[in-house]
């Protein structure tokens, strides 16, 4: 589980190759070390997922009942903070790469509206996509769903995989 992929791990030591090389700061250089660390918990988690997924449904074939929602709602959570922190990380790494002007305390994210403008200035791609409506909804979600599984979750995944809309709910297959 542990050895270098293809995907987004790789694309994410090759950033850490080129940050290395175009002359980041030390601390520019660390904050994309965390951030492959980040993604490296993210691909793990999910594989963890994908895995307890499958022996719930073997297990659930067999009569067994598969009994593993602890294990899946461990997994869904790491896998969601690893999400919402590597997107914390990669606003501090842009914040301090072009200066966008927020201090240590400050409440700011890539999914919200004011660091989309300051980020316009200096990266107006960049911006772009982070603009983007379905990425926003995307973000805005993700830290919902942070915050359900911080503040309110359950053993059982039921109340937070409810959706309000039939296309957002999760199938068994």
């Amino acid at each position: 589980k542990y050895d270098l992929r293809g995907g987004l791990t790789q694309r994410a030591f090759q950033f850490l190759r080129m940050a290395q090389n175009k002359g980041y700061s030390s601390s520019q250089v660390q904050f994309v070390r965390s951030l492959l660390n980040k993604i490296m918990h993210i691909e793990y988690s999910r594989d963890l997922l994908y895995h307890y997924l499958i022996l719930k449904r073997r297990a659930t074939r067999l009569g067994d009942g598969g009994y593993y929602n602890f294990e899946l709602m461990h997994h869904m959570t790491n896998y969601t903070f690893s999400i919402c922190s590597a997107m914390d990380v990669l606003s501090r790494l842009l914040n301090d790469r072009y200066g966008l002007g927020y201090v240590m305390r400050n409440n700011y994210g890539i999914e919200k509206p004011d660091f989309i403008t300051r980020l316009s200035q200096k990266r107006k791609t960049l911006a772009d996509i982070f603009a983007l409506k379905k990425y926003n909804k995307w973000g805005r979600l993700i830290k919902i769903r942070r915050n359900e599984f911080t503040h309110s979750s359950h053993v059982y995944l039921t109340p937070l995989l409810m959706e309000k809309d039939e296309t957002d709910k999760l199938s068994e297959s």
